[in-house]
């Protein structure tokens, strides 16, 4: 697991395991000392990603200026819109103010825009959350906003109705990691009717 190659569109992790976009391939037999050691370098990379990829795109342009793009591009996995999200997280939220347990990146998210003292003191606040446990992003951002006074803004709402409750929970979690504000209800509609028309003789 010390050396670390790339084949194509995979990454070689040692002699056992490689990684690419269908998932882990295992070669041969590992031992159970490698398999701990993949497990938690995944758990690693799962969580530090994004901020890894910020970070990455804010050092290529800063060191390679317009020569960036070409090493950018190759990250070709990540669409230019993510990758500029995460860039600016990254160059807007101090090192010290990331590791937050157990917050994630959609709270650094919410709280970017703020100088780094005022993301301190959002961040704690999450951290200590309500009766319910720690904020959730959704929940931090009505806070934030309520505590801005409670400003009238345009709001920009997105109705989507969902065939069973199971897509619907895993719908608003989706939605609610990301950063949006979700409002889960439930109701009885009549079904639409399909027109029937009438044969001619």
């Amino acid at each position: 697991m010390s050396d670390l190659a790339l084949t194509a569109n995979q990454i070689q992790l040692g002699n056992h395991f490689r990684i690419g976009p269908a998932g882990l391939s295992v070669i041969g037999d590992p031992p159970i000392e490698a398999a701990e050691q993949l497990g938690r370098a995944l758990g690693i990379l799962d969580e530090a990603t994004p901020l890894a990829l910020g970070d990455f795109v804010n050092f290529a342009e800063a060191a390679y200026g317009e020569k960036a793009s070409q090493i950018l591009d190759a990250a070709d996995g990540w669409a230019k819109a993510t990758r500029k999200v995460y860039a600016w997280v990254c160059k807007n939220v101090p090192r010290e103010n990331r590791l937050i347990p157990p917050l994630t990146f959609g709270h650094l998210q919410v709280v970017a825009e703020l100088s780094p003292d005022a993301q301190r003191v959002w961040l704690d606040h999450a951290v200590l959350g309500d009766e319910h446990g720690p904020l959730s992003i959704a929940k931090l951002k009505q806070q934030m906003a309520a505590a801005e006074g409670d400003k009238t803004h345009l709001r920009f709402l997105l109705i989507v109705d969902c065939d069973t409750e199971i897509r619907q929970t895993q719908l608003a979690a989706r939605l609610e990691g990301d950063g949006y504000g979700v409002t889960v209800r439930n109701g009885v509609g009549k079904a639409k009717k399909v027109s029937k028309k009438k044969e001619t003789a």
